[in-house]
């Protein structure tokens, strides 16, 4: 990996705890004394640091990690932190994402009682942007709302590694919601190759659990991910693909009409998970050349990690 907040260097040790949480909500490898494993245990982590223990990135940061994650072979981005201004460098990294068929996936912010202010990147059409709901299907209370947000996943009292030798450790906020929805991106483009940026991230949003109003609902988007249904749907306007379940109606949303979501934690088919501490994390499921790209030099401003340790 790649250390970006502090010159350069590699990104294996784990300074602050929150990215290692995050990178286990992911691609934990199953263990028999626990019964805890990521999402997507296959994966490869790419870690990269943009921020560290002692001070929050900056936008510039985030941008060169995003393109060092896509120059070095991921196909999923897991960005759990955000700025809240537009800046053109980071809009132009989440660009190149794109232009490389690497999916962007970012937590929405904690800020819904701070007015709902935009984040960055998830505020970028082609980023994922996930919210938090709590262990009922609810909209966590710290979560944004509005139209900016795509999906939701588990993001109150999520379990996951924490770093060194600790164990485990439960911790709250978009951070963490976002990472399930990285690992159900992982499991699509390892069941279904063939599929480019843009199916990957439809089959996310028409597959998850939607609630029982017009979608994109302004507190759970689309709805909450669905990892069963997002890997074997048959999605009638994609290229044939295996494995495949049953077709799934595009137009009607589910019968639930009460305003909240399956249970998130049972839904997720998943354990629940770890804790530890790079900051962005980076998800690499497949290797591949990139071009490199050279990075504009722009004013940059502080971004915000969204949940867990801070400095």
């Amino acid at each position: 990996g790649l250390d970006v907040v502090n010159g350069g260097g590699g990104a294996d040790t784990d300074c602050d705890g929150h990215g290692t949480f995050v990178a286990g909500i992911i691609a934990a490898a199953a263990d028999s004394d626990t019964s805890f494993v990521g999402v997507a245990p296959r994966a490869v982590i790419l870690p990269v640091r943009q921020a560290n223990d002692r001070e929050d990135g900056d936008s510039r940061g985030m941008s060169e990690a995003i393109v060092y994650a896509v120059d070095n072979g991921a196909s999923v981005i897991n960005v759990s932190a955000s700025a809240t201004r537009d800046d053109p460098e980071l809009a132009a990294a989440v660009e190149y994402a794109e232009h490389n068929d690497v999916l962007v996936v970012a937590a929405l912010s904690n800020d819904a009682e701070n007015g709902n202010p935009s984040s960055y990147p998830a505020a970028y059409p082609t980023v994922i942007s996930v919210g938090s709901v709590d262990a009922s299907g609810r909209r966590s209370s710290f979560s944004e709302t509005g139209e900016g947000i795509d999906l939701v996943a588990p993001g109150e009292d999520v379990v996951s590694v924490a770093a060194g030798t600790s164990g485990h450790a439960a911790l709250s906020g978009t951070s963490f919601a976002t990472p399930f929805v990285s690992g159900v991106a992982a499991l699509i483009r390892s069941a279904h190759p063939e599929l480019d940026v843009a199916e990957v991230r439809h089959r996310l949003l028409v597959t998850a659990d939607h609630p029982g109003r017009d979608r994109p609902d302004d507190e759970l988007g689309w709805g909450l991910v669905n990892p069963f249904r997002a890997v074997t749907a048959v999605i009638p306007t994609e290229p044939t693909s295996a494995p495949a379940g049953d077709a799934i109606d595009l137009a009607s949303p589910t019968s639930d009409t009460t305003g909240s979501l399956p249970n998130a934690t049972s839904r997720l088919l998943v354990g629940l998970v770890l804790f530890a501490a790079l900051f962005a994390t980076v998800l690499t499921v497949a290797q591949a050349a990139r071009r490199p790209r050279t990075a504009a030099v722009l004013p940059a401003q502080t971004t915000t990690r969204h949940g867990g340790p801070t400095p």
